[in-house]
């Protein structure tokens, strides 16, 4: 909706005449604001599987199964 990184604050979300990306599986943001479906499965991959958390969170959960805890 014009503005730096199209972004403009007078305009609320999910008016018709923001414009947004066409195909957010391709894509991790909607507009310069909001992170798409596909954004966040990285995000959450990353602190799954790694590089982001040392140790990786799903070897954490796998350490816990003789616990009965859930494993990933």
């Amino acid at each position: 909706m014009g503005g730096p990184y199209n972004y403009n604050a007078s305009v609320d979300c999910g008016n018709p005449a923001v414009i947004a990306c066409d195909d957010p599986s391709k894509n991790i943001g909607w507009d310069s604001v909001h992170l798409t479906e596909a954004a966040y499965r990285l995000i959450a991959n990353g602190l799954m599987k790694g590089p982001y958390s040392l140790p990786q969170i799903n070897t954490l959960c796998l350490m816990n199964t003789s616990s009965g805890y859930f494993s990933i």
